[in-house]
Formats: structure tokens, sequence, C-alpha cells
């Protein structure tokens, strides 16, 4: 071995016998440290790697953040509010609510007669504009009318055909409520839903083409 050469310990450069820094590294042979601006190499390299990670974590909890949101925003229903129709019935009121999840719930009393009806469904869009239910959920329903015993024990027998629906008598008032898909509602002959049609044109919100008032 050349006894005029030795060798840097931290990096293997080969360095004449009388140097004090490794001119590869720059370690130091009498402090046995490395010079300030390599430790500030190391230093700013841990931070460089620790911002990186953290910024691979915040770029991953902000695409969470879009996702969700996209994801509400896709079943939100723009029209959410309450309504009533602008012609509203002789002796009567009808009240359509409307949730962003689009949740409809129709309520129709007829004071003349004491009959009220309430109706639950979904709404999906249909087009840019337009809205109809959704036959994929099943159609909440509530019927309150006065009905004496007998026609109340007849109409409790048509009913047991069909299952989740039932119909109690409260002072005098039948009343007829269950869960059922649309078609199944409509054989009761009650109410018909099957051409309910929302339809929204400039800022204003038609049922039928009947104009609808905010409230």
């Amino acid at each position: 071995m050349n006894q005029d050469k030795k060798f840097c310990p931290n990096c293997g450069e080969q360095l004449n016998i009388e140097d004090k820094f490794c001119q590869a590294c720059g370690f130091n042979f009498e402090t046995r440290e490395f010079p300030r601006n390599e430790e500030n190499k190391i230093e700013v390299k841990d931070k460089s790697k620790k911002n990186k990670q953290l910024g691979l974590i915040g770029g991953a909890i902000l695409l969470l953040c879009v996702v969700v949101y996209f994801v509400i925003n896709k079943n939100t229903v723009s029209i959410a509010g309450t309504y009533m129709p602008s012609d509203l019935p002789s002796g009567g009121e009808v009240l359509i609510e409307i949730s962003r999840n689009g949740n409809t719930k129709i309520t129709l009393d007829d004071f003349d007669f004491e009959e009220s009806i309430e109706v639950s469904f979904y709404i999906d869009s249909f087009g840019n504009d337009t809205y109809r239910i959704d036959d994929n959920k099943d159609v909440e329903f509530r019927y309150a009318a006065p009905i004496d015993m007998a026609e109340f024990d007849s109409a409790e027998e048509d009913i047991k055909q069909y299952e989740g629906v039932t119909l109690e008598y409260d002072n005098g008032m039948g009343i007829l409520s269950g869960k059922l898909p649309r078609e199944e509602i409509e054989e009761f002959g009650l109410f018909s839903i099957g051409d309910f049609e929302l339809k929204e044109s400039n800022g204003q919100l038609f049922v039928d083409d009947e104009l609808l008032i905010k409230q």
C-alpha cells in the first residue's frame, strides 16, 4: 500500500496522506465531522422527503373530497323546495315537497269530503330539465276518509292480498297506508301517479303543465 495515500472512511475516496478534508464528500479528518453544508444537505433531503409524503397525503384527501362532492351533488335535486299549484282546487289544498335527495311528498286535502291523501316517492332526472317517478323504488302512501264499519270490514278483506298494506279505523275514519311498487299502488284506484312529470323551464317549475308556486 502506498504510504503517501489514505482513504476517506466515509466515501472511500483515495487521498494524499496530508489531506485534512476529503475532496469528494468533505469529511474532516481532524474533527471526524462533515462540513456544515453537507449536514444541511442531509437535513434538507429529510425535510423534502417528509414534505413529499405530506403532499401525497394531502393530495389523497383532496381527491377523496372531490369524489364525495360529486357523488353528493350527482344525487342532489336542484328543484328541491315546497310548492303549491297555481290553480288550487275548490275546497281543497295541494302541497308538493321535494327534498334534495329527490324524495317527493304530495299532500292532497279535500275539506268538503274530509279526505286526505299523502304520497311519497322518489323522482329521477329524465333529460336536462325533466323529472319523473323512479320506478326502482316503492311508493309510500296514506289515505284517510270517512267510513262506516260495514264498509270498513269489506275493505279490510279486499286489502289482505297486499302485503305491507294496513287499514285502520279511528273515530269514523278509515286510514289506509303502506308501501308498494307504483304498479300495485294504481290497482287501488285511489289515485294515479303514472304520468307524474316535473319540468323546469325558464326558472319555473311545472307539474303536468301546471305552474307550481314555490313557498
